[in-house]
């Protein structure tokens, strides 16, 4: 993939999971209200599913040989590029700004998670199967993607009842039972992709409270006569001020009043889980299928034999509908575009090369415009494979007291090399 591909796809990427975010955020309590905190906590999967979506291969659309005219709507916005536009080596500086906040994001949660584990101390194996630290804060905690093992304060014996310490290592064991930690590795990875994202950084504090609820309920479900003895278990539980990144701890950001009384609500029905279930699986495909269907189609380009240049040109004279012609050519090769407004004819006379002067990798379209036969513009435009231009010209003509406007968007991507 190019430079500008690749930040093509980042753009693409932020815009799907910001809206996936945001949906995610205005439902969340419509969905622990109606089926549930085990639901509300699984519609988060909108997000990864959206960015799956997004970098799937869009629609095939066959390219012509010649003009197959029809409307389209753009789904998301393209960046314009001419000859006095963005250059190769600028879009190669933001690409390294983002690797570099991706390296310094990822550093900065690394330490987070490297100082908890060193503040834990010495951590020794329990009979009971978990573990003990020499510390107390940020504990108990289910802690590691690869081998993951519980691990409670060293006054857990002391501090915690026997029912009390049954619960607490049962709220743990749902976290690992049901892949909380990778979840929230995956959460952890996301914002570091995503670091300049800060809707993202926002949704991660309530992924991770809509986690705790959820594994609230889930603990209730198996032990349904112990509502007040969890709630003490909680008010015992210190509550640390910022939690490690890849860790299920009780001491999370949620507040704890909330998750206190979630434990007076009674629990979702069987029926009405499977039916937030439902919903969930609905808002899920329809999200990832709408953020698939949005996707600026380019496969015809990249299946094109090489030295070919696929050319998608979208027409609109005097603000009406716009017209979209897609291509495939040769460089050198002429190209002719028609279409008639308001009385006149429009002609574009094209050619497309490759290369502008020590830039082999910028196409370059010159064209003669026409009207009524007439040359009124020799526009040159020049754009990197993959990216598009646009041509605006204005004639001394008049059509309802506004003068003629021709518009022609051209998006021109050469074959890859070996196709």
């Amino acid at each position: 993939m190019t430079v500008a591909g690749t930040l093509r796809t980042l753009l693409e990427t932020t815009l799907a999971s910001s809206a996936a975010v945001l949906a995610v955020l205005a439902l969340r309590g419509v969905l622990r209200a109606g089926f549930g905190a085990r639901i509300a906590y699984a519609a988060w999967s909108l997000v990864p599913a959206t960015l799956l979506a997004v970098l799937l291969p869009a629609a095939s659309e066959e390219a012509a040989p010649a003009p197959v005219l029809a409307f389209i709507a753009e789904a998301l916005p393209r960046t314009p590029a001419s000859e006095g536009g963005p250059t190769l080596d600028t879009a190669a500086w933001w690409l390294a700004a983002w690797l570099m906040g991706v390296v310094a994001t990822g550093l900065w949660f690394a330490a987070r998670q490297r100082g908890f584990s060193r503040a834990l101390g010495h951590v020794r194996p329990r009979d009971d199967g978990m573990h003990q630290a020499e510390s107390v804060a940020g504990l108990p905690a289910a802690v590691g993607l690869w081998r993951p093992r519980i691990v409670v304060p060293v006054d857990f014996d002391v501090r915690y009842s026997e029912e009390e310490r049954v619960l607490l290592r049962e709220h743990e064991h749902q976290h690992l039972a049901h892949g909380d930690l990778r979840l929230n590795g995956l959460m952890a990875l996301l914002r570091c992709v995503f670091w300049f994202n800060p809707l993202l950084h926002f949704a991660a504090r309530h992924f991770r409270q809509d986690q705790e609820l959820a594994c609230d309920q889930r603990v209730m479900a198996r032990h349904p006569a112990s509502r007040r003895a969890y709630g003490e278990a909680m008010l015992k539980t210190q509550l640390a001020m910022q939690p490690w990144p890849l860790g299920c701890h009780w001491n999370s950001s949620h507040p704890l009043k909330e998750r206190i009384l979630m434990l007076k609500h009674p629990l979702p029905s069987f029926r009405r889980r499977l039916s937030g279930s439902a919903c969930v699986l609905a808002l899920t495909l329809t999200g990832g299928y709408a953020a698939w269907a949005a996707q600026p189609n380019e496969d015809a380009a990249a299946q094109l034999p090489a030295g070919s240049i696929h050319v998608k040109a979208v027409l609109r004279l005097n603000g009406g509908e716009p017209r979209t012609t897609t291509f495939v050519t040769e460089p050198g090769a002429s190209i002719l575009l028609t279409d008639s407004a308001d009385g006149h004819e429009w002609a574009v006379d094209a050619t497309v090369k490759q290369g502008m002067g020590n830039r082999p990798d910028v196409l370059v379209l010159e064209a003669s415009i026409k009207r009524d036969g007439q040359v009124v513009a020799k526009p040159r435009l020049g754009v990197l494979s993959g990216q598009s231009g646009t041509i605006r010209t204005n004639s001394d003509e008049h059509v309802d007291g506004k003068p003629e406007a021709f518009e022609l968007q051209v998006t021109m991507t050469a074959a890859e090399a070996g196709t």
